[in-house]
């Protein structure tokens, strides 16, 4: 299971329903998942977001068009990998924040995530 999370990228929520779909009861699921920390599952998601930005180096951050569209595919893609969207977002704020300087105004969470 660490592995899974570990090498492939994949959230609680997508560990959980590729083991619940191989048949493995809830119990066991739910065991699975409680060795994997919140802090770990938080640094793979960090991980993820930072190495997409290193590869989309030529993003306009002072269009605040590009800026959106940056954020919700970097909040999309952790979404599909089985991150919760309120971790997606503070992840990509994050390292948007960290990693590209910028001083930037984010869309709204609320919106970012039901137009996922």
């Amino acid at each position: 299971m660490r592995s899974r999370h570990t090498h492939a990228g994949r959230g609680r929520r997508a560990l959980a329903v590729e083991l619940r779909r191989k048949g493995v009861e809830d119990e066991h699921v739910d065991q699975a998942l409680s060795t994997i920390s919140d802090d770990a599952e938080r640094s793979r998601a960090y991980a993820l977001a930072a190495q997409r930005i290193e590869r989309t180096n030529t993003i306009n951050w002072s269009d605040r068009a590009e800026q959106e569209r940056t954020t919700r595919k970097l909040i999309g893609m952790l979404s599909r990998r089985g991150y919760a969207p309120g971790l997606a977002y503070s992840v990509v704020t994050q390292v948007i924040a960290e990693r590209c300087g910028a001083e930037i105004e984010l869309p709204d969470p609320e919106t970012t995530s039901s137009d996922l």
